[in-house]
């Protein structure tokens, strides 16, 4: 007898093979700066930020760590333009999904979290937290899009 696979079970089913799966290539260990609520009681706390700057493929991992939040919780966590920063809630966290090259937030503190994406093999990424305009902030930083895509899965599994 078959049995009918929703959506939702294949999801998790995906996101339980990147969870076993472990580490790609190499991960910077993120740098604490302590706690970021992201959702609290159902309610989305923090916004993923993409750059202006940003390419197909770093969209795509806004989207992908945007679903596996929807997934995981229920709550969706809205994508928002690093232009529009400025007019968020201080209280409200920061994902930033990419690096200093395609979001010109993160390009002012790249010393400071320790974004040296240079020295990163093609597929590694770093994952940082700090505060960035005054919002507890996260940083999804890799090499290139798809690097910063492996960074969001290891975030997901983090979470």
């Amino acid at each position: 007898m078959l049995h009918r696979v929703h959506r939702n079970e294949i999801e998790i089913a995906i996101l339980a093979f990147f969870m076993l799966v472990g580490i790609p290539l190499q991960a910077a260990q993120p740098k604490d700066s302590g706690a970021v609520q992201v959702i609290t009681n159902g309610q989305a706390r923090a916004s993923i930020v993409i750059g202006q700057g940003a390419n197909q493929a770093y969209r795509y991992a806004a989207t992908e760590l945007q679903r596996y939040f929807r997934v995981l919780s229920g709550t969706t966590v809205e994508i928002i333009p690093d232009s529009q920063v400025s007019s968020r809630p201080k209280r409200e966290a920061l994902i930033f999904v990419g690096g200093p090259a395609v979001n010109s937030l993160v390009a002012p503190l790249a010393k400071k979290l320790d974004l040296n994406l240079h020295t990163l093999k093609s597929a590694g990424y770093v994952l940082r937290t700090g505060r960035i305009k005054d919002h507890p902030s996260i940083v999804v930083a890799g090499r290139n899009g798809v690097s910063a895509d492996h960074g969001v899965y290891d975030l997901v599994r983090r979470w």
